[in-house]
Protein backbone atom coordinates (compact mmCIF):
# COMPACT_ATOMS: atom_id res chain seq x y z
CA UNK A 1 0.00 0.00 0.00
CA UNK A 2 1.61 3.27 -0.93
CA UNK A 3 2.02 6.28 1.64
CA UNK A 4 -0.54 8.95 2.49
CA UNK A 5 0.69 12.19 2.53
CA UNK A 6 -1.07 15.05 3.45
CA UNK A 7 -2.30 17.95 1.23
CA UNK A 8 -1.46 20.91 2.38
CA UNK A 9 -3.35 22.81 5.49
CA UNK A 10 -6.66 23.09 6.39
CA UNK A 11 -7.30 26.15 4.56
CA UNK A 12 -6.12 24.39 1.40
CA UNK A 13 -8.25 21.25 2.20
CA UNK A 14 -10.84 23.19 2.15
CA UNK A 15 -10.81 25.34 -0.25
CA UNK A 16 -9.95 22.34 -2.89
CA UNK A 17 -13.40 21.09 -1.70
CA UNK A 18 -14.84 24.16 -1.71
CA UNK A 19 -13.61 24.66 -5.91
CA UNK A 20 -14.22 20.53 -6.31
CA UNK A 21 -18.55 21.13 -5.18
CA UNK A 22 -18.79 24.09 -7.46
CA UNK A 23 -17.27 22.36 -10.64
CA UNK A 24 -19.50 19.35 -10.18
CA UNK A 25 -22.64 21.63 -8.81
CA UNK A 26 -22.46 23.80 -11.73
CA UNK A 27 -21.34 20.82 -14.60
CA UNK A 28 -24.15 18.44 -13.47
CA UNK A 29 -26.52 20.01 -15.52
CA UNK A 30 -24.71 20.23 -18.61
CA UNK A 31 -23.73 16.16 -18.31
CA UNK A 32 -26.55 15.22 -17.66
CA UNK A 33 -28.73 16.89 -20.48
CA UNK A 34 -28.34 16.10 -24.31
CA UNK A 35 -28.63 18.46 -26.30
CA UNK A 36 -29.52 17.76 -30.28
CA UNK A 37 -26.85 19.96 -31.56
CA UNK A 38 -23.86 18.04 -29.31
CA UNK A 39 -25.38 14.73 -28.33
CA UNK A 40 -22.11 13.19 -27.36
CA UNK A 41 -20.80 16.09 -25.42
CA UNK A 42 -22.82 14.89 -22.23
CA UNK A 43 -21.03 11.32 -22.59
CA UNK A 44 -17.91 12.91 -22.86
CA UNK A 45 -17.83 15.77 -20.15
CA UNK A 46 -17.01 13.29 -17.41
CA UNK A 47 -13.83 11.81 -18.97
CA UNK A 48 -12.68 15.24 -19.86
CA UNK A 49 -13.48 16.89 -16.38
CA UNK A 50 -11.81 14.25 -14.04
CA UNK A 51 -8.56 15.15 -15.03
CA UNK A 52 -9.28 18.63 -13.86
CA UNK A 53 -11.26 17.74 -10.72
CA UNK A 54 -8.20 15.44 -9.71
CA UNK A 55 -5.96 18.05 -9.79
CA UNK A 56 -8.25 20.85 -7.84
CA UNK A 57 -8.00 17.97 -5.21
CA UNK A 58 -4.48 17.30 -5.44
CA UNK A 59 -4.50 13.70 -6.37
CA UNK A 60 -2.67 11.76 -8.95
CA UNK A 61 -3.91 8.71 -10.38
CA UNK A 62 -1.64 5.64 -11.17
CA UNK A 63 -2.51 3.07 -13.69
CA UNK A 64 -0.53 -0.21 -13.26
CA UNK A 65 -1.00 -2.29 -16.10
CA UNK A 66 -2.53 -1.28 -19.82
CA UNK A 67 -6.20 -1.94 -19.96
CA UNK A 68 -7.35 -4.45 -22.42
CA UNK A 69 -8.22 -3.85 -26.03
CA UNK A 70 -9.09 -7.43 -27.63
CA UNK A 71 -12.12 -8.18 -25.01
CA UNK A 72 -14.96 -6.39 -22.74
CA UNK A 73 -14.07 -5.27 -18.83
CA UNK A 74 -16.83 -4.21 -16.24
CA UNK A 75 -15.15 -2.04 -13.73
CA UNK A 76 -16.86 -2.46 -10.51
CA UNK A 77 -16.30 0.02 -7.47
CA UNK A 78 -17.84 -0.44 -4.28
CA UNK A 79 -18.04 3.55 -3.57
CA UNK A 80 -15.75 3.67 -1.07
CA UNK A 81 -15.48 7.43 -1.21
CA UNK A 82 -17.21 9.85 -3.62
CA UNK A 83 -13.90 9.84 -5.81
CA UNK A 84 -14.99 6.67 -7.47
CA UNK A 85 -16.74 7.85 -10.45
CA UNK A 86 -14.12 11.02 -11.28
CA UNK A 87 -11.35 8.09 -11.27
CA UNK A 88 -12.79 5.57 -13.39
CA UNK A 89 -13.85 8.55 -15.52
CA UNK A 90 -10.78 9.05 -16.53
Amino acid sequence: MGRVERIGSTTLRLRRLALYLAFTLLLMPVAGRRSPAAPALGDKLPALLSPLLLRILGLRVRRIGEPTKTRPVLFAANHVSYLDITIFAR
